[in-house]
């Protein structure tokens, strides 16, 4: 099953529903509910959403609260803050021009597990709001020992601020690539990635 790592501005649309893309994160709640996907979210995910929510001119604070209490009881994994993951949300923060708590989602849910994406709705950065469309990246890893560059990466890549979200069976493919490198310690590698 997959595991996303979801953000706040997804979770508002299931309460506004004069928001843009209402309809599309509506579906992914469904699909929570059935069970088709797992859920991990920073403890922080409460807070923008109980601050989006008591912004709303439409909601009470019982509104608010109800809302709030609506997704406590989804029992998604909650993570509380981490030095790791907000040193590595400093670091998206600072090369992506956004505010760290913004970041801290995407660091979730890159220091989380490889396999996981941040669940936005389509077409749209989770970063700076830019249009996302397939290209190609450089993926690169730090083995301590050594550095694995792989270059001409499919992957979905934001227009506007460049980051981009590799799929889970190109990143199968980069993992084989990596865990040879590692294997044969290399110092650097640099190769093209063929699919």
């Amino acid at each position: 099953m997959k595991k996303y790592a979801l953000d706040t501005s997804v979770v508002i649309k299931w309460f506004s529903k004069d928001e843009e893309d209402a309809e599309h994160a509506n579906k992914l709640r469904r699909q929570i509910q059935d069970g088709l996907c797992d859920i991990i979210i920073p403890d922080l995910l409460f807070y923008e959403l109980a601050n989006a929510l008591r912004h709303n001119p439409n909601f009470t604070a019982e509104d608010v609260q109800v809302s709030l209490d609506s997704v406590f009881d989804m029992d998604f994994e909650v993570r509380k803050v981490d030095n790791s993951v907000i040193a590595s949300a400093i670091g998206i923060a600072f090369k992506f021009n956004v505010t760290v708590y913004d970041a801290y989602f995407l660091a979730l849910s890159q220091l989380e597990s490889k396999n996981m994406a941040i669940k936005k709705l389509p077409d749209k950065c989770p970063l700076c709001g830019g249009n996302k469309k397939k290209g190609k990246t450089i993926f690169t890893v730090d083995l301590g020992f050594g550095v694995v560059v792989i270059r001409d990466v499919p992957a979905t890549v934001c227009s506007q601020c460049g980051a981009d979200w590799i799929e889970d069976a190109i990143a199968s493919k980069l993992e084989e690539i990596v865990n040879d490198a590692r294997l044969k310690h290399h110092i650097v590698e640099v190769t093209t990635l063929s699919t």
